[in-house]
């Protein structure tokens, strides 16, 4: 469908925001939120952006892999449309940025996601069945299980430009979700943090007509690109694949899958 008309920009004067606290309108925000002991900041209306101006929202909890029970996110949009969430850094949440059932037609951009236990971004069932979110210029890096996590039936979101590194687990992580396109994207499974392990530049399981264009992914200890089981007819094409550890793309059981003029070396 048409997308809708970009929403108000916010006012020139920042304000003060608070841990938790529900933003209605569009905001440019004055200040960092550290020690939060619960979410960070939640969207409650469509047609606004949150502008961080390069503040940070920071938990105070001290999360561990392993504690993923009841982990909230730094900012939650739970099914409100055209929102942009831009310019700042959310760090140690159990997420990242988390967009829920019926979210769409948002923008995340411009934004660091590091140290958070699950992943910097998730998608859950973040569609309306037809329309997706736009996730690009992003930095994702330190997050314990995945860069970008992408589940529950989301559907055709595009992720471009973003750079991924030494998240655990796997960059980009599809299961049971279609019809994205990921594109011009760095992924560098080299980690800073001996505990974590990258496993995956990006790994579909479940996940079908998704398109992977034009992006790097290096240093994973499985395979750059993992299609696993139940997902047919994905396009990879115009990839570069370096010094992955057993395959430069791997598919198992899957069907229709194109795989085009891609480059992989030591793997």
């Amino acid at each position: 469908t048409t997308p809708p008309p970009d929403p108000p920009t916010p006012a020139a004067t920042p304000s003060t925001v608070h841990c938790g606290q529900v933003i209605r309108a569009s905001t440019l925000v004055a200040n960092d939120l550290t020690g939060c002991l619960g979410e960070g900041l939640v969207i409650g209306a469509p047609n606004i952006v949150l502008d961080l101006d390069g503040h940070t929202v920071e938990s105070g909890l001290l999360l561990e892999p392993g504690e993923e029970d009841g982990l909230v996110a730094g900012i939650r949009n739970g099914g409100h449309k055209n929102v942009v969430i831009r310019n700042g850094t959310v760090r140690g949440f159990g997420l990242g940025v988390l967009l829920t059932s019926g979210t769409t037609h948002n923008v995340i951009e411009e934004m660091t996601l590091e140290a958070n236990v699950l992943a910097g971004i998730q998608l859950l069932d973040a569609d309306d069945g037809r329309n997706g979110n736009l996730i690009r210029d992003n930095v994702l890096a330190g997050n314990g299980e995945a860069g970008v996590s992408i589940l529950s039936d989301s559907e055709n979101s595009v992720f471009i430009d973003n750079i991924l590194a030494s998240n655990g687990g796997v960059g980009f992580h599809l299961v049971d979700s279609s019809g994205h396109r990921i594109e011009n994207n760095v992924v560098d499974g080299i980690s800073t943090n001996p505990l974590i392990d990258s496993d995956a530049g990006a790994m579909l399981e479940g996940s079908s007509d998704n398109v992977l264009l034009g992006n790097r992914m290096s240093d994973a200890g499985d395979a750059g690109i993992q299609i696993l089981a139940g997902s047919h007819r994905n396009l990879v094409e115009g990839n570069v694949v370096l010094r992955n550890g057993d395959a430069g793309v791997s598919i198992q059981d899957s069907h229709g899958t194109q795989v085009i003029d891609n480059l992989a070396q030591l793997s």
